[in-house]
Formats: structure tokens, sequence, C-alpha cells
């Protein structure tokens, strides 16, 4: 279920991180801009990226459908088995109890549907293979294009977060959207 995960879409594989996508990973997330909606900060280094990688792998070996410590895949494009891009499930940064769908492209492949194909075959997977019954994610008002994402899934905005403070307050002014399985 998260080991070996093997998502397919029409156009793309999503698969857990392997030691091959180091350089893909670390040059999506050095791309100028890439942090501009997201309350992190890039890489440092290449060994920074090996060791999420070996994280990512040690959390898929703990992860169970009632507890997801992170569930990082690459977003691989079927026809030429390029790396596009990362998704994903997993606790949230400061709502550490919601499970997370997250996504991020390389700039190159924004624009082209990749990100909403993605994040729906992630989605999905979470309901339908985990077994999950929420799902929250959260977006800066200004990303016009990973709010629509969002609004293309079942998922409503419940609220803006605000009131947060030190190193949550980053989070202030986000919109936050979740999933509730009726």
């Amino acid at each position: 279920m998260f080991i070996d995960a093997k998502i397919e879409t029409e156009r793309l594989i999503l698969r857990p991180y392997i030691q091959e996508d180091a350089e893909a990973i670390f040059s999506m997330a050095t791309e100028p801009e890439h942090f501009k909606y997201q309350p992190d900060t890039p890489p440092r280094s290449m060994e920074d990226i090996d060791r999420l990688i070996k994280w990512s792998q040690e959390c898929n070996k703990q992860n169970t459908p009632n507890k997801i410590e992170k569930f990082n895949l690459a977003i691989i494009l079927k026809k030429t088995e390029e790396f596009v891009g990362v998704a994903g499930l997993g606790p949230h940064d400061i709502l550490r109890e919601e499970t997370e769908l997250y996504y991020a492209l390389a700039k190159k492949f924004q624009g082209k549907g990749i990100a909403k194909e993605a994040a729906k075959a992630v989605f999905e997977y979470g309901i339908n293979v985990i077994g999950l019954d929420r799902i929250i994610a959260t977006v800066h008002p200004d990303n016009i294009g990973s709010i629509k994402v969002i609004e293309a899934l079942p998922m409503k905005l419940v609220k803006v977060l605000d009131g947060l403070a030190g190193e949550d307050e980053g989070y202030n002014g986000y919109n936050l959207y979740e999933y509730v399985a009726e």
C-alpha cells in the first residue's frame, strides 16, 4: 500500500521516491520562486535531498492506514519517464493530526493539467485504497493554479487560517480545504 505503491493515470505514474530522483527533486526545489506560496525553505544541498529520500523510504515502512508518517511520491510522465514533480499525503505542518494532500511541479511542467491529474490520483488513492475518511489541503490565497486543483476535487473551503504565532505564523491567511466522507 505504501512501500510498493504505484498509482497510474492516463499520463502519469506516481511512485515512492527512489535515490535516482535526488537530482531532479533538488533541481525542482531550488528553482526560483518554487517556495513562493509555501512557508518552507529550499534545500541547502544534495545531502538534504538524500536524507529526505531515505527518510521517506523509512516512513513508507512505518505508514499504516491509521497513521501516515509521510507518503512522498515522485510524479513521472509515462511517455518519457521524466520526473515532473512530487505529491503525497502526510501530517500537516501545523495541524499534525490531519492528513494533508500536497503536490509540487517543476516549473516547465506547470499549467499542463499535471498537478490536477496527480492530485486527483493521490486523493482517490487515499480514499479508496488507504481508506482515509478525511483529507485537508492548505493553499495560499494568491496561488490561483493550486486553488483550481483543489477545487476540482470534492474538497470544500472551510476557513482561512489566522491567529497563528511563532513558527506557524507563516500559514496565516492560507485557505484550509477539507474532504470529509459522508
